[in-house]
């Protein structure tokens, strides 16, 4: 396989296997290195094929050519089992050199006279690959020749590592990428949550202080207008008795509209402060449960109005939820189906799974009134009244659809609004990831 023997100072000359090598290589680096390595061979040494392998299996048990060069008409196939070769031998970690007859020793090189091949280690020491040449002649310079391989393997080793580390680098950044991604978006989310927070209470404290200090006036009004009324009265028994419990209740009134008002007022310096992120406690959650707790919430006011609750529990798997915030979303899900539904009509509830898409779902479907186009687009935003009234005078507030929407994406999960129109009813589906 090697050259004919020559003297030291012609070894030196353009005719010198390392130096052919060498310069073949010199300008590359990584799989460029590798691939102009194992073409160069057939330069320096007599080759019949070159080639770099990694193992498959572990331990290996095949050989795949990541970088090969065969001369025209070697047959040396691209991914081949190592049991009955003598790449076995040095994937077993040692150098092994077959000067002649390659054939006779291991039969399924036939057509090849001789081989050379070294291990390639990884960092750890694991011999992962090999790498080798075959030639149809003979080896005229064994320790050469093998000399000449373990300078190049240590080559192709320090290579192959350094091809390894920037795989690892670079699958490190990726990672790190998406954690920084991941964390960028919990922000956003845990921001816009506050933020909702913030606006709900900022809300509910404007549209209640009103009404609490007209019961706090008026009581202290009827109060007034009772120590007038008896000033001018006789100063009977039953009298005085019926202005002690007037006052009594006058009183009663007042110290809990005062003390709803001190809470309003603390909620008012709690929205002020930098508000917490949205808190799950999450467990493996059956949806049929928080399903059943939800429909119980709502069956009075589906019975005043003779409205029937339907179920079509389909199998829909675990969630990994917090069970009292789906309770919370799922019962907003049905109150607006009861408040929107004439009487005497039906609301349907719906659990199911899509395998493929990684989610369960729970649906609910109304006959009511329906809903626009342009309800459906505002449907989730915070503090919108859509189109559609209560059917029996019932309070809106809206905030019920978008606190299902902030329970949903605190899930990682999604809530969507879907109506044929006006008068056609209303279905909304909410979608969290399976388990």
């Amino acid at each position: 396989m090697s050259r004919k023997k020559s003297s030291p100072a012609a070894k030196q000359g353009a005719d010198d296997p390392i130096r052919v090598i060498a310069e073949a290589t010199a300008a590359d680096i990584g799989t460029s290195f590798l691939l102009a390595l194992v073409r160069s061979m057939h330069q320096a040494m007599d080759v019949s094929a070159a080639m770099i392998t990694p193992g498959v299996g572990d331990p290996p048990v095949r050989a795949r050519a990541s970088y090969s060069w065969k001369k025209s008409g070697a047959q040396v196939p691209d991914e081949y089992d190592l049991e009955g070769t003598p790449c076995r031998l040095v994937y077993q970690g040692q150098t092994i050199v077959v000067p002649e007859q390659l054939w006779q020793k291991f039969p399924r090189e036939a057509g090849f006279e001789s081989y050379c091949g070294v291990p390639l280690r990884n960092a750890g020491g694991g011999v992962v690959g090999h790498f080798a040449v075959l030639s149809d002649s003979p080896i005229a310079d064994v320790a050469r020749t093998e000399g000449i391989m373990r300078i190049f393997g240590m080559r192709v080793e320090a290579e192959l590592q350094r091809i390894e580390s920037e795989r690892e680098r670079e699958a490190l950044v990726a990672r790190l990428s998406h954690a920084i991604g991941r964390l960028d978006h919990q922000h956003r989310r845990t921001r816009a949550a506050n933020e909702f927070k913030t606006e709900a209470l900022s809300m509910v404290a404007h549209d209640l202080r009103s009404p609490l200090a007209a019961i706090i006036n008026r009581a202290e009004y009827i109060g007034a207008l009772i120590d007038k009324d008896a000033a001018g009265r006789d100063n009977h028994k039953s009298a005085s008795t019926l202005r002690e419990r007037l006052h009594t209740s006058c009183e009663a009134i007042s110290r809990s509209a005062g003390r709803m008002e001190q809470m309003i007022a603390d909620l008012l310096v709690a929205a002020r402060n930098e508000a917490r992120s949205i808190s799950l406690r999450c467990t493996a959650v059956d949806l049929a449960d928080p399903v059943h707790t939800a429909i119980g919430l709502n069956q009075a006011a589906a019975d005043k109005k003779q409205l029937r609750i339907m179920e079509t529990l389909g199998h829909a798997g675990s969630v990994s939820a917090d069970e009292d915030r789906l309770i919370e979303a799922i019962d907003n899900l049905l109150s607006n189906a009861v408040k929107y539904s004439a009487a005497g009509g039906a609301i349907l509830v719906e659990t199911g799974s899509d395998a493929d898409a990684g989610f369960a779902y729970v649906r609910v479907s109304d006959r009511g009134q329906g809903m626009s186009q342009e309800d459906v687009k505002l449907a989730f935003q915070r503090f919108q009244r859509l189109s559609a009234k209560p059917t029996a005078g019932e309070t809106s507030t809206g905030l019920g659809l978008a606190i299902v929407k902030a329970v949903a994406e605190a899930h990682g999960g999604s809530v969507e609004a879907a109506s044929a129109g006006k008068g056609k009813g209303s279905t909304f589906t909410l979608r969290l990831p399976v388990a």
